[in-house]
């Protein structure tokens, strides 16, 4: 939590967000990690249902040039990131932490932290005395009224989350094209250097002995 005070926050347009850019303004090259984060982003957008009230965040370190990641906040008061911690480890991000700080719709509940982290018999807590629980929201909307308690229920969280719509299967497709990203990202960058010191015959020295040895491993198996 404390790691999103060095974060910046900005909204984004969802209409437009494939233009959006998720590189910082400096001297590197443009497609670090670029690729990666927007297919996630593009993932978990093409999952909600109701777009309709979705607003997409755009989080940047404010003092050091390490990539920005996006959080998407759903009227349910469910969120979803592109560094996918609340997936992968079941507890909300220091960019989330950082929304939660700037936006109204942003709502904090111990139900955002995955059970597995706070499973203690002497708790003696069940679902239903959890869900009782407050929510938390930092910033107060002034403009819109106040939002049915019963309307934030985390639903698409609980959904995620469930063994049986984040099977195996979408694990695994979510995790190639992460893959791709990467790579192709790898390559835009390649071809980059290459571009700047003129060092074609090298680049594709390199490319032609990889599909080589690549086309042979396939051919042995």
């Amino acid at each position: 939590m404390k790691h999103s005070f060095f974060y910046d926050a900005y909204l984004v347009d969802k209409d437009t967000i494939q233009q959006v850019d998720n590189t910082d303004d400096n001297e590197g090259f443009q497609e670090d990690d670029y690729d990666a984060t927007q297919i996630l982003l593009q993932t978990i957008i093409r999952k909600i249902q109701n777009l309709l009230n979705v607003k997409i965040w755009k989080v940047k370190p404010e003092l050091s040039q390490t990539k920005s990641h996006f959080v998407v906040l759903m009227a349910d008061g469910s969120f979803s990131c592109t560094c996918n911690l609340l997936i992968s480890y079941g507890i909300p991000c220091r960019y989330f932490y950082r929304v939660l700080r700037k936006s109204s719709q942003a709502k904090f509940h111990i139900s955002l932290i995955n059970q597995r982290w706070y499973q203690d018999s002497k708790l003696n807590i069940d679902d239903k005395e959890i869900a009782l629980l407050n929510i938390i929201s930092i910033v107060e909307d002034h403009n819109s009224s106040a939002v049915i308690h019963e309307e934030i229920n985390f639903n698409y969280i609980h959904h995620v989350r469930d063994e049986q719509v984040y099977t195996k299967k979408l694990q695994v497709i979510i995790s190639a094209k992460l893959k791709y990203g990467k790579a192709f990202g790898f390559t835009k960058k390649a071809l980059d250097l290459t571009q700047k010191l003129d060092c074609y015959n090298e680049l594709n020295g390199l490319l032609q002995i990889y599909i080589e040895e690549k086309q042979q491993e396939l051919l042995c198996n």
